[in-house]
Protein backbone atom coordinates (compact mmCIF):
# COMPACT_ATOMS: atom_id res chain seq x y z
CA UNK A 1 0.00 0.00 0.00
CA UNK A 2 1.39 3.46 -0.99
CA UNK A 3 2.02 5.79 2.26
CA UNK A 4 1.65 9.76 2.53
CA UNK A 5 5.40 9.19 2.71
CA UNK A 6 5.64 8.00 -0.28
CA UNK A 7 3.61 10.36 -2.31
CA UNK A 8 5.85 13.18 -0.50
CA UNK A 9 9.06 11.71 -1.59
CA UNK A 10 7.87 11.68 -5.37
CA UNK A 11 8.99 15.55 -5.89
CA UNK A 12 9.11 15.49 -9.57
CA UNK A 13 5.28 14.07 -9.99
CA UNK A 14 4.12 16.81 -7.12
CA UNK A 15 5.79 18.97 -9.63
CA UNK A 16 4.37 17.68 -12.51
CA UNK A 17 0.53 17.75 -10.37
CA UNK A 18 1.11 21.18 -9.23
CA UNK A 19 1.38 22.84 -12.57
CA UNK A 20 -1.13 20.41 -14.31
CA UNK A 21 -3.67 21.51 -11.78
CA UNK A 22 -2.36 25.31 -12.32
CA UNK A 23 -3.27 25.23 -16.31
CA UNK A 24 -6.72 23.32 -15.61
CA UNK A 25 -8.06 25.25 -12.74
CA UNK A 26 -6.31 28.73 -13.45
CA UNK A 27 -9.60 30.10 -15.63
CA UNK A 28 -11.78 29.09 -12.37
CA UNK A 29 -9.83 32.18 -10.03
CA UNK A 30 -11.79 35.18 -9.88
CA UNK A 31 -9.75 37.86 -12.77
CA UNK A 32 -8.41 39.93 -9.67
CA UNK A 33 -6.02 37.30 -8.14
CA UNK A 34 -5.60 35.63 -11.91
CA UNK A 35 -1.61 36.07 -11.03
CA UNK A 36 -1.43 34.65 -8.04
CA UNK A 37 -1.55 30.94 -8.10
CA UNK A 38 1.28 31.28 -10.75
CA UNK A 39 3.09 32.54 -7.96
CA UNK A 40 2.12 30.25 -5.46
CA UNK A 41 2.72 27.23 -7.80
CA UNK A 42 6.04 28.71 -8.22
CA UNK A 43 6.98 29.17 -5.14
CA UNK A 44 5.95 25.75 -4.24
CA UNK A 45 7.88 23.94 -7.19
CA UNK A 46 11.25 26.10 -6.40
CA UNK A 47 10.90 24.58 -2.72
CA UNK A 48 9.69 20.73 -3.84
CA UNK A 49 13.49 21.09 -5.45
CA UNK A 50 15.01 22.44 -3.57
CA UNK A 51 17.22 20.25 -1.01
CA UNK A 52 16.27 20.70 2.54
CA UNK A 53 18.12 23.10 4.98
CA UNK A 54 19.55 24.27 1.56
CA UNK A 55 20.92 27.69 0.89
CA UNK A 56 18.13 28.03 -1.80
CA UNK A 57 15.09 27.38 0.06
CA UNK A 58 16.14 29.92 2.89
CA UNK A 59 16.40 32.51 -0.63
CA UNK A 60 12.69 31.39 -1.88
CA UNK A 61 11.02 31.95 1.66
CA UNK A 62 12.91 35.08 1.77
CA UNK A 63 12.11 36.69 -1.03
CA UNK A 64 8.66 34.84 -0.83
CA UNK A 65 7.96 36.75 1.94
CA UNK A 66 9.35 40.08 1.19
CA UNK A 67 7.10 40.05 -1.99
CA UNK A 68 3.88 39.22 -0.42
CA UNK A 69 4.54 41.65 2.27
CA UNK A 70 5.27 44.38 -0.26
CA UNK A 71 1.84 43.35 -2.27
CA UNK A 72 0.09 43.14 1.17
CA UNK A 73 1.28 46.42 1.81
CA UNK A 74 0.13 48.05 -1.04
CA UNK A 75 -3.61 47.11 -0.09
CA UNK A 76 -3.46 49.55 2.63
CA UNK A 77 -2.27 52.33 0.60
CA UNK A 78 -4.46 55.27 -0.53
CA UNK A 79 -5.87 54.54 -3.82
CA UNK A 80 -4.19 57.10 -5.72
CA UNK A 81 -0.35 56.13 -3.99
CA UNK A 82 -1.68 52.88 -5.28
CA UNK A 83 -2.73 53.26 -8.64
CA UNK A 84 0.90 55.19 -9.60
CA UNK A 85 2.90 52.04 -8.08
CA UNK A 86 0.56 49.46 -9.71
CA UNK A 87 2.98 48.95 -13.03
CA UNK A 88 6.74 48.91 -10.54
CA UNK A 89 4.67 46.56 -8.41
CA UNK A 90 3.12 44.22 -11.16
CA UNK A 91 6.39 43.97 -12.64
CA UNK A 92 8.05 43.36 -9.26
CA UNK A 93 6.18 40.37 -8.75
CA UNK A 94 6.00 39.43 -12.27
CA UNK A 95 10.44 39.20 -12.45
CA UNK A 96 9.81 37.42 -8.95
CA UNK A 97 7.43 34.51 -10.63
CA UNK A 98 9.71 34.43 -13.60
CA UNK A 99 13.08 33.81 -11.14
CA UNK A 100 10.98 30.95 -9.68
CA UNK A 101 10.35 29.51 -12.70
CA UNK A 102 13.90 29.80 -13.92
CA UNK A 103 14.94 28.32 -10.99
CA UNK A 104 12.91 25.26 -11.33
CA UNK A 105 14.07 24.72 -14.48
CA UNK A 106 17.53 24.67 -13.72
CA UNK A 107 16.51 22.56 -11.18
CA UNK A 108 14.79 19.98 -13.63
CA UNK A 109 17.75 20.26 -16.02
CA UNK A 110 20.21 19.75 -13.65
CA UNK A 111 18.32 16.18 -12.50
CA UNK A 112 18.22 15.15 -16.17
CA UNK A 113 21.97 15.54 -17.21
CA UNK A 114 22.73 13.66 -13.47
CA UNK A 115 20.20 10.95 -14.94
CA UNK A 116 22.10 7.07 -15.33
CA UNK A 117 19.20 5.51 -16.20
CA UNK A 118 15.25 5.81 -17.48
CA UNK A 119 13.39 5.77 -14.56
CA UNK A 120 9.75 7.12 -14.44
CA UNK A 121 11.67 9.64 -11.87
CA UNK A 122 12.95 11.15 -15.75
CA UNK A 123 10.16 10.96 -17.72
CA UNK A 124 8.21 12.87 -15.34
CA UNK A 125 11.13 15.13 -15.08
CA UNK A 126 11.31 15.77 -18.53
CA UNK A 127 7.23 16.50 -19.08
CA UNK A 128 7.75 18.99 -15.51
CA UNK A 129 10.17 20.78 -17.38
CA UNK A 130 8.08 21.38 -20.72
CA UNK A 131 5.20 22.54 -18.62
CA UNK A 132 7.56 24.75 -16.72
CA UNK A 133 9.17 26.29 -20.11
CA UNK A 134 5.45 27.05 -21.35
CA UNK A 135 4.81 28.83 -18.15
CA UNK A 136 8.14 30.78 -18.31
CA UNK A 137 7.72 32.65 -21.56
CA UNK A 138 4.78 33.00 -20.53
CA UNK A 139 5.48 35.44 -18.01
CA UNK A 140 8.14 37.01 -20.58
CA UNK A 141 5.31 37.70 -22.86
CA UNK A 142 3.04 39.08 -19.68
CA UNK A 143 6.20 41.60 -18.40
CA UNK A 144 6.81 42.81 -21.79
CA UNK A 145 3.06 43.32 -22.60
CA UNK A 146 3.22 45.39 -19.17
CA UNK A 147 6.03 47.63 -20.81
CA UNK A 148 4.46 48.01 -24.44
CA UNK A 149 0.76 47.43 -24.45
CA UNK A 150 0.96 47.30 -28.37
CA UNK A 151 3.33 44.73 -28.19
CA UNK A 152 0.38 41.55 -28.95
CA UNK A 153 -3.21 41.68 -30.50
CA UNK A 154 -5.32 40.02 -28.02
CA UNK A 155 -8.78 39.61 -28.44
CA UNK A 156 -9.65 39.11 -25.00
CA UNK A 157 -10.66 41.85 -22.23
CA UNK A 158 -8.07 41.53 -19.38
CA UNK A 159 -4.46 43.01 -20.70
CA UNK A 160 -2.84 42.47 -17.56
CA UNK A 161 -3.45 38.80 -16.67
CA UNK A 162 -1.04 36.29 -17.42
CA UNK A 163 -3.18 33.67 -18.53
CA UNK A 164 -4.02 34.65 -21.66
CA UNK A 165 -0.22 34.69 -22.08
CA UNK A 166 -0.19 30.76 -20.56
CA UNK A 167 -2.25 30.10 -23.97
CA UNK A 168 -0.69 31.91 -26.26
CA UNK A 169 2.76 30.16 -24.79
CA UNK A 170 1.80 26.85 -25.16
CA UNK A 171 0.32 27.43 -28.81
CA UNK A 172 3.81 29.44 -29.57
CA UNK A 173 5.34 26.21 -28.19
CA UNK A 174 3.91 23.29 -30.03
CA UNK A 175 4.17 25.35 -33.01
CA UNK A 176 0.21 25.37 -33.34
CA UNK A 177 -0.27 29.30 -34.22
CA UNK A 178 -4.12 29.43 -33.86
CA UNK A 179 -3.74 33.10 -34.67
CA UNK A 180 -6.39 34.70 -31.95
CA UNK A 181 -3.19 36.00 -30.04
CA UNK A 182 -0.63 37.62 -32.30
CA UNK A 183 2.73 39.06 -31.79
CA UNK A 184 2.74 43.09 -33.50
CA UNK A 185 6.16 44.40 -32.82
CA UNK A 186 9.25 43.19 -33.96
CA UNK A 187 10.48 42.21 -30.91
CA UNK A 188 7.99 40.51 -29.62
CA UNK A 189 7.63 38.37 -33.06
CA UNK A 190 11.31 37.16 -32.22
CA UNK A 191 10.58 36.00 -28.88
CA UNK A 192 7.95 33.85 -30.59
CA UNK A 193 10.34 32.85 -33.23
CA UNK A 194 12.81 31.75 -30.67
CA UNK A 195 9.86 29.78 -28.31
CA UNK A 196 8.61 28.27 -31.14
CA UNK A 197 12.44 27.37 -31.99
CA UNK A 198 13.11 26.27 -28.24
CA UNK A 199 9.94 23.81 -28.51
CA UNK A 200 10.98 22.14 -31.40
CA UNK A 201 14.46 21.43 -29.95
CA UNK A 202 13.02 20.44 -26.90
CA UNK A 203 11.16 17.33 -27.87
CA UNK A 204 14.38 16.61 -30.34
CA UNK A 205 17.12 16.79 -27.98
CA UNK A 206 15.26 15.45 -24.94
CA UNK A 207 13.73 12.36 -26.53
CA UNK A 208 17.42 12.00 -27.95
CA UNK A 209 18.82 12.32 -24.67
CA UNK A 210 16.22 10.12 -22.98
CA UNK A 211 16.66 7.25 -25.49
CA UNK A 212 20.93 7.73 -25.52
CA UNK A 213 20.37 7.26 -21.80
CA UNK A 214 18.33 3.91 -21.99
CA UNK A 215 20.38 2.50 -24.31
CA UNK A 216 23.57 3.52 -22.66
CA UNK A 217 22.13 1.52 -19.35
CA UNK A 218 21.41 -1.36 -21.22
CA UNK A 219 25.28 -1.49 -23.19
CA UNK A 220 26.58 -1.19 -19.82
CA UNK A 221 24.59 -3.82 -18.14
CA UNK A 222 25.02 -6.45 -21.69
CA UNK A 223 28.76 -5.88 -20.95
CA UNK A 224 28.97 -6.25 -17.19
CA UNK A 225 27.10 -9.33 -17.76
CA UNK A 226 29.58 -10.50 -20.54
CA UNK A 227 32.68 -9.93 -18.60
CA UNK A 228 31.02 -12.00 -15.38
CA UNK A 229 30.53 -15.14 -18.36
CA UNK A 230 34.24 -14.99 -19.24
CA UNK A 231 35.64 -13.95 -16.21
CA UNK A 232 38.02 -17.78 -15.40
CA UNK A 233 37.25 -17.36 -12.02
CA UNK A 234 33.45 -17.85 -12.23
Amino acid sequence: MITLGQVLREKALLVLILFLGLLLLDPLVPGSLTNLPFAIIGVAGAWLLSEKGSLSRSVILFSTVAVFVLMASARLLPSAVVQAARVPIGLLFMVFILILYAYCMGQIVSVLLRAKEVTHHLIVSAVSLYIVLGMFWAHIYTVLNWFHPESFALNVQQRDSASDFVYFSFVTLASLGYGDITPKTQFAQRLAITEVITGQFYLAVVVAYLVSVFIGRKIRGDDGRSNHRDDPRD
